[in-house]
């Protein structure tokens, strides 16, 4: 079987979107296939996101695996 592409997926906080760009940038020059965010930018969808991130709290009271109201 011919040798395969290493392929990477980056994932994280937006808030570490120069790193993820560097990373992305290190690794598609090495010749690795980048999996990645497109754009983590300061637009309204990436800060509503970011915001639902942030206001997401599980129920302590919501037994695991049940869904919550």
């Amino acid at each position: 079987m011919p040798d395969r592409p290493e392929i990477v997926c980056i994932c994280g906080s937006t808030r570490f979107v120069d790193e993820m760009r560097a990373a992305n940038r290190d690794l598609t020059f090495a010749g690795v296939i980048v999996v990645a965010p497109g754009e983590a930018d300061d637009s309204p969808m990436t800060n509503s996101m970011c915001q639902a991130h942030r206001c997401f709290r599980p129920s302590a009271a919501t037994p695991a695996g049940a869904a919550s109201a």
